[in-house]
């Protein structure tokens, strides 16, 4: 999308489109422990006292690089994906300016999916884990990372149509 002549027109669209390349970049990375999971390396031993689950990433050595760029994940799919599109259902006027950027509502079924997973493992957490589900933040992630997947797709083809 980036090389795409309407989104180097638009500097704060480009601008939209390079954090969420590089964000998919960083997930990505992580996820695959920057190849060690493909290429089965050992973690070395410095980075073994670092990194709680032994593997050659950075979002397991501290909450700043896991926790925090999840919840800012969280709320934009709770924001874009549940609200806007309900503000849009009750005929909300939303800043045109932001409209190409705006998620469609092709995202709603998997935020209510990601909503329903935290719930239940909040309540989980208040019934001293009954295990309600196995790994649920497993679980979210993927539909987090699936709700990302469906909004650049769409933002790509409403960029294409000119919607």
């Amino acid at each position: 999308m980036l090389m795409l002549k309407d989104v180097r027109k638009n500097v704060y669209l480009f601008i939209w489109i390079l954090i969420a390349f590089l964000a998919s970049v960083y997930v990505t990375g992580e996820e695959l422990s920057w190849g060690q999971h493909i290429f089965e390396w050992n973690t070395p031993e410095y980075w073994q006292g670092i990194n709680d689950q032994y593997e050659t990433n950075l979002h397991n050595t501290s909450s700043w690089l896991d926790q925090k760029p999840r919840l800012v994940l969280e709320i934009g799919v709770l924001v874009g994906g549940l609200i806007i599109p309900a503000l849009r259902y009750f005929n909300y006027t939303l800043p045109a300016r932001f409209k190409i950027i705006y998620p469609t509502n092709h995202v709603v079924i998997t935020s209510l999916i990601v909503l329903g997973i935290t719930i239940m493992d909040k309540i989980d957490d208040a019934l001293n884990n009954v295990v309600i589900m196995e790994r649920a933040s497993e679980v979210e992630e993927l539909y987090l990372f699936y709700f990302v997947l469906i909004y650049l797709v769409c933002l790509r083809q409403k960029i294409k149509t000119g919607a």
